[in-house]
């Protein structure tokens, strides 16, 4: 063969090569995402970490940090596997009950107690699946951990028992019970326990090797990221009861509520992969389906993804996903529209998805190592910043501020604080749970607060006085750490401390408040 000719069928191969995809992504920002998680890790407020961020095709991941603080803990790579906590409602359970809902076995409009009898009263009857799927139904936040309980049934009894604390449909309030009950109701219409029913209609078919529940029985401990020891101080025996001294939860579910539940509930237990999660955020992007594998309809996702929950109810959700509560403020950062979507997890993870420049990021971290103490909800904040600064050929512009919002929020963060007080007079250490539950809340709440309110025309010196105002606010949930949580484990100094915080708060509020309402 002549040089020539084999010069033109090497041409001609490399003709038949697809074009590879333009750069979607900005390299210079995302070295300041590396940045950004290497200095939580630096600070010591989580281990490890894994980052997946993706436009069109074009994507970045990586693995940063170690298992954990000891000196020979092994390094994250991309194939560890973490806690995914609350993630587990938008992965497996509200999936789940969408795709039932298709087959005709569950009404979304219809009473839970339809399914469910027992569940009815106490202001339950016009409780919906719609009400469980947009935490709109009225019911608390969690299950108490006392008197002492395991198992399904006994979650489910308790889950039923519960008073509403507002009428459904009426009222926004994140409760992990919501999704106790629809995992439950998952397991009743089709059959098969929430566990075995996502694995075979989402995460096999959709080629999410990784995820699952129970890990433990598919992989070695030494590749799933460790979430806490136990117990470090005696608060640790009421949040994480059960667990023998120095007991170390690796592929075992970090939430309690879970854990008594044998590591499956409709609210926690995946434990999974930055690169399997971006398949599924893939799937909603592509309308339910990749690969030429179909895993939602078309209706399913608009329900998931747009917003669902009940007319007057201001914090807006999908039938899974966050839209527009205080807890989406965070992950979306300052420029991501609302209209993005996506949703938080406990351990410290995120996935948020941004449809119109079909953009995504995940962040999956053991942030909660060793003792739940850390907050890296700053990051979140910056990761969604610069996520949408990452984004080539889009500019997202600022949002105008919602004063109205900003306003309650800022009620909201100082209402919840004072509820948090009163409820701290009078706990006992079985009640340690729900407090962690409620200083969650009030920091999301306050966070939400300080960055809608940096988005106002104020001058720089106002801006930095609110954000003190809310840091201290955000502080008063998790000044002095877990000790924090009871009367009996304070000294006399962390009082003080929380209660010139608390007044410091509540002296500003009428003049903040006054501020975004006027604007």
């Amino acid at each position: 063969m002549t040089a020539s000719a084999v010069a033109a069928l090497f041409s001609a191969g490399c003709a038949q090569l697809p074009a590879a995809p333009a750069a979607q992504l900005d390299r210079a920002r995302i070295a300041e995402i590396d940045g950004a998680i290497n200095a939580v890790i630096a600070d010591r407020r989580m281990p490890g970490a894994l980052f997946h961020l993706e436009r069109n095709g074009d994507s970045y991941e990586r693995a940063y940090g170690r298992l954990s603080y000891d000196a020979d803990a092994a390094p994250v790579d991309t194939g560890t596997l973490f806690d995914a906590a609350s993630l587990t409602k938008i992965l497996a359970t509200a999936p789940s009950v969408l795709l039932l809902a298709e087959q005709g076995k569950i009404d979304l409009e219809a009473p839970l107690s339809r399914y469910f009898p027992e569940c009815g009263g106490k202001g339950k009857d016009g409780m919906t699946i719609r009400h469980l799927l947009t935490h709109s139904s009225g019911l608390p936040a969690g299950l108490a951990a006392k008197p002492a309980w395991e198992g399904q049934a006994a979650a489910h009894a308790l889950a039923c028992a519960k008073d509403v604390t507002d009428k459904p449909g009426t009222a926004f309030r994140y409760s992990d019970i919501n999704y106790i009950l629809l995992g439950q109701l998952v397991q009743l219409v089709s059959g098969m326990p929430l566990d075995q029913f996502a694995q075979r209609h989402i995460f096999t078919p959709l080629g999410m090797t990784d995820t699952g529940f129970l890990p433990l029985a598919r992989f070695g401990a030494a590749r799933i990221a460790p979430t806490h020891v136990s117990p470090l101080l005696d608060d640790d025996k009421a949040l994480h009861p059960g667990l023998a001294h120095g007991a170390v939860l690796q592929g075992v579910v970090h939430d309690p509520t879970a854990r008594r539940m044998g590591g499956v509930a409709g609210s926690a237990g995946v434990f999974t992969t930055t690169r399997d999660v971006a398949r599924f955020a893939r799937m909603l992007l592509a309308g339910g389906a990749l690969d030429g594998v179909r895993i939602l309809g078309a209706d399913s996702v608009r329900l998931m993804t747009t917003v669902q929950s009940p007319a007057g109810v201001a914090q807006t959700r999908g039938m899974g996903m966050d839209i527009d509560s205080p807890f989406a403020t965070r992950p979306r950062g300052a420029l991501f529209p609302v209209g993005s979507y996506g949703h938080t997890g406990f351990t410290g993870c995120i996935l948020w998805i941004e449809p119109s420049s079909h953009t995504f990021y995940v962040l999956l971290s053991n942030r909660v190592y060793p003792d739940d103490k850390s907050n890296i909800l700053p990051l979140y904040d910056r990761l969604g910043t610069l996520a949408a600064q990452s984004v080539l050929g889009v500019d997202f512009p600022a949002p105008e501020a919602d004063y109205k919002q900003i306003g309650r929020l800022i009620y909201g963060s100082t209402r919840l604080e004072g509820e948090l007080a009163a409820m701290m007079q009078s706990m006992a250490r079985s009640d340690a749970e729900r407090a962690q539950t409620y200083e969650h809340d009030l920091a999301l709440r306050a966070a939400g607060a300080a960055a809608m309110f940096d988005r106002l025309a104020l001058d720089a010196g106002t801006k930095a006085e609110f954000k003190a105002l809310m840091d201290k606010a955000a502080g008063l949930g998790v000044h002095g750490g877990r000790q924090a949580q009871t009367l009996l484990a304070m000294s006399p100094g962390v009082l003080a401390a929380r209660n010139a915080d608390l007044a410091a708060v509540q002296a500003a509020l009428p003049r903040f408040s006054a501020m975004a309402a006027g604007r």
